[in-house]
């Protein structure tokens, strides 16, 4: 049972910032015995998961240090995963009526 009050703490994989878990984006690995790691839109997927905010410097620098990978354990990154994460800042922007999401924190 969650307590009132309590906001569960995340650090970006790429910054290396805490920050709420509501205000970053997750990956987590596949369920499908291949350890590919690939978004988590809805927060949902269950297992070993990588949270990175949202922007494009973030997930470029959790990239060129490799730690989306070593972080999570798994043996891939999904092929899609910067269009994916592209994709979803950019549609969660637009329903919060905000334009940020492509900024560079």
């Amino acid at each position: 049972m969650v307590r009132r009050g309590h906001v569960p703490l995340r650090t970006c994989a790429g910054c290396g910032r805490r920050r709420a878990a509501r205000e970053l984006v997750r990956f987590a690995v596949s369920s499908d015995g291949r350890a590919c790691l690939a978004l988590d839109a809805d927060g949902l997927a269950g297992g070993r998961g990588v949270w990175v905010c949202p922007s494009r410097e973030c997930l470029e620098k959790a990239q060129k240090r490799d730690s989306l990978k070593r972080r999570s354990r798994a043996r891939e990154v999904a092929p899609r995963l910067v269009e994916d994460f592209i994709d979803h800042i950019t549609d969660t922007d637009n329903e919060d009526g905000e334009e940020e999401g492509l900024r560079d924190s």
